[in-house]
């Protein structure tokens, strides 16, 4: 069985904290790429800035993954 180059998923895994200032650009340009089997995940370690508002306007544009998961620190 062949596959084609499209076939292949590929993944982005963005992981953030308080990243308001860069997690529109890095999930925009994830979405401009010409690769149209794609997806996108975003691991968020409990924001306390912006971070969340703008993953979930730029969550209307296109599904992704995102985990919120406060770590033990």
């Amino acid at each position: 069985m062949n596959s084609t180059y499209n076939d292949k998923l590929v993944s982005f895994v963005l992981i953030s904290y308080n990243q308001e200032k860069y997690i529109e650009d890095a999930l925009l340009s994830v979405l401009e790429q010409d690769y149209s089997n794609l997806e996108i995940i975003v691991s968020d370690d409990g924001s306390t800035d912006n971070t969340k508002n703008i993953i979930n306007v730029i969550i209307i544009i296109i599904l992704f993954s995102w985990i919120i998961k406060k770590t033990k620190a």
